[in-house]
């Protein structure tokens, strides 16, 4: 793959492409890229700390798409450091992301992150990240969509979400299928919703809720067309000590071999793209 002449390209697709080391760090020179789609390039922790240096040039970049990228916790803190502050939309599904690196995630978008989509699907994120990231959005005015299908929350992170949305303004969607969230977290979601004046779609398909807990919610999300603005301020950081104690460990969620070498960036892959 030629990269040499990406340096005037807006969109760049890379789509299950095989990378040198090289060809990563020559995205350097693709100084008006737009949208970048790597979906599926097996960059290892390895490659990411190499496209981290390029996509930090990268000052109009608008979208940013990793999905399958074998990043984990370390490869995706040395991607969200980089960020540009032109970026609004970043996809990281199914990267072996654990509740450590979405921790240190939630730290940045607390502190004045531009994203307005994150896409966090197929990972391990379980109660303990989710509370990190539910506690960044009481600070966070940015964040739109919020992406968290196929992951572990449990009623943890629901509650967890479901006491940060009388603080958040700005969130209108929130995906949390098959999540293992039961009737308490629904509930725990519902009266959040009852306070807040932004959320417009909540999605909890394949969680196992009963009807009366999902009657629940849904009169809440009802509600809210007919509230009034208000203003609302963030309480000061919860403690979760508590929490953490009661939470059963949520082992990582992985679709890929995990005991399988990690890719180095330029290895051909030996099977197709997965489809999300």
């Amino acid at each position: 793959i030629d990269l040499d002449a990406s340096a005037d390209c807006t969109t760049l697709d890379l789509i299950d492409a095989s990378l040198t080391s090289g060809q990563i760090s020559s995205l350097h020179a693709a100084s008006s890229l737009r949208v970048l789609q790597m979906h599926g390039v097996r960059l290892g922790s390895s490659g990411a700390a190499l496209l981290a240096d390029a996509v930090g040039s990268m000052s109009q970049l608008h979208e940013l798409k990793l999905g399958s990228c074998r990043l984990g916790d370390r490869g995706v803190q040395q991607i969200f450091r980089s960020l540009p502050a032109s970026l609004r939309r970043l996809d990281l599904r199914h990267n072996l992301l654990g509740d450590e690196g979405t921790r240190r995630m939630a730290a940045a978008l607390a502190n004045g992150s531009p994203l307005s989509h994150l896409d966090l699907s197929w990972n391990g994120i379980g109660p303990r990240g989710a509370r990190a990231l539910a506690d960044a959005l009481q600070n966070n005015t940015a964040l739109e969509v919020l992406s968290l299908n196929w992951n572990g929350l449990k009623d943890g992170g629901a509650r967890a979400f479901g006491a940060t949305l009388p603080f958040n303004s700005k969130l209108g969607e929130l995906e949390l299928t098959h999540n293992s969230i039961k009737d308490g977290g629904a509930n725990h979601l519902a009266k959040g919703l009852r306070a807040n004046n932004a959320m417009r779609v909540l999605q909890l398909e394949g969680n196992g809720i009963g009807e009366a807990a999902m009657r629940a919610v849904g009169d809440a999300l009802q509600a809210m067309f007919t509230m009034p603005q208000k203003e609302t301020r963030p309480p000061l950081q919860r403690e979760h000590a508590n929490e953490d104690a009661a939470d059963d460990e949520l082992e990582e969620i992985s679709f890929d071999d995990e005991d399988a070498p990690e890719d180095a960036p330029g290895e051909t892959r030996s099977s197709p793209r997965d489809e999300l």
